[in-house]
This record gives C-alpha cells, sequence and structure tokens, in this order.
C-alpha cells in the first residue's frame, strides 16, 4: 500500500464489496406500556375469574382461557419498528414502518445529519402500601429527539421518524446514521471541498 494512502481508506474498484442496508431500529418514547395498569387488568381478571368459578367452574375455566389469549395477543412480542437506508448510486432511499412507498432523495442533497429535540413530562404512578388507589404525578422535562436530515435549497427537512426517542438511543442512531452515509461517500457541508 502506497504511503500516500490515508489510514482506512475505503477500498476502491470493482473488487470493492457492495455495503448493505442500515435498518434502525426505534421505539417511541411517548408511547410505553404502563406497568400499573397491565397490573390492574390482571387483578381484575381474577376477580372476574373467582367470581364465574362460584357461579359456574366451567364458565370461570373458558373466561380464563380467553383472558389469557387476550394477554398474549395484547402483550406479545412485535417486529422491530424503524427505518431502512439504502444507497443506489447517487440516491438515498429511505423505507419507513408503516409507509407503503419508500422516500428517495438525492445524496448529494442531503446538506447534514441533524438531531431535532424536544422536552415531555411522563406521567408517573406512585402507591403507597396504604393508599387504596394510586396517585399521578407528572415527572421533570424528559429530553427526547429525533434524526432529520436536512437538505439543499428551501426543502423541507426530511425526518427520519416522526416518532421521538430518548436522547441517548438517538445520538447513538444518529452515529449510526452518518457512518453509513459516510461510507456511500457522503460528507456534511462543512467538510466538503468549495
Amino acid at each position: 500500500m502506497p504511503t500516500t494512502t490515508p489510514y482506512r481508506a475505503p477500498a476502491e474498484g470493482p473488487d470493492r464489496p457492495a455495503l448493505p442496508a442500515l435498518f434502525v431500529p426505534w421505539d417511541d418514547a411517548e408511547d410505553k406500556t404502563n406497568p400499573i395498569k397491565v397490573f390492574y387488568s390482571i387483578l381484575f381478571s381474577l376477580f372476574c375469574a373467582a367470581l364465574l368459578w362460584a357461579a359456574a367452574p366451567t364458565v370461570a375455566v373458558v373466561f380464563a382461557v380467553v383472558v389469557t389469549v387476550g394477554f398474549v395477543v395484547v402483550f406479545r412480542s412485535r417486529p422491530p419498528r424503524g427505518f431502512g437506508l439504502e444507497v443506489h448510486g447517487e440516491t438515498l432511499v429511505i423505507s419507513r414502518h408503516g409507509e407503503a412507498q419508500p422516500t428517495t432523495v438525492a445524496l448529494a442533497a442531503v446538506r447534514n445529519v441533524e438531531i431535532e429535540r424536544k422536552a415531555i413530562q411522563r406521567v408517573t404512578y406512585q402507591q403507597q402500601f396504604s393508599d387504596p388507589l394510586p396517585t399521578t404525578e407528572l415527572s421533570g422535562d424528559v429530553e427526547v429527539a429525533r434524526i432529520v436530515l436536512s437538505l439543499d435549497g428551501d426543502v423541507a427537512p426530511v425526518r427520519l421518524t416522526e416518532t421521538w426517542a430518548p436522547v441517548f438511543v438517538c445520538m447513538e442512531r444518529f452515529g449510526k446514521v452518518r457512518t453509513f452515509l459516510r461510507a456511500h461517500g457522503w460528507l456534511p457541508l462543512p467538510e466538503r471541498e468549495p
């Protein structure tokens, strides 16, 4: 290797392996299952099953089976949601969960990858042993973020997701997106040669 080749220079030529697409899993920070609701729904189901057992044990067993199947269906593990990035030539293809048609953007038109932030307040449930019902409180501000591609001209920025994630998750995924785009020859606007 010649001494003028920079460290970690990408392999050039026809024998360069094709880079795979990038899938970025994304969890919505504002949509979490509340454990206290799950607990009370299980408690209510057990109470109903006990009442039914006193009236008719067969009906109680059928009710218990139906409720169990319902919980399995509602709380089953789901495939990860997120977005996919692919580069075809000079075009960036963005595939989002739930979208029929992927979004395409010219790779050269992407000025920068940025993070959009906001603060939310979560409702927290507190319950002491002596409390008959849980009390709700608003938490302090929790910062959430999402990844945005800023484009050349007066074009609106492209949000890679519509949902927000915790900042530490977003920062990790932000680095992966930038690394993926750099592997395909993209440079942010401040680093481009004039």
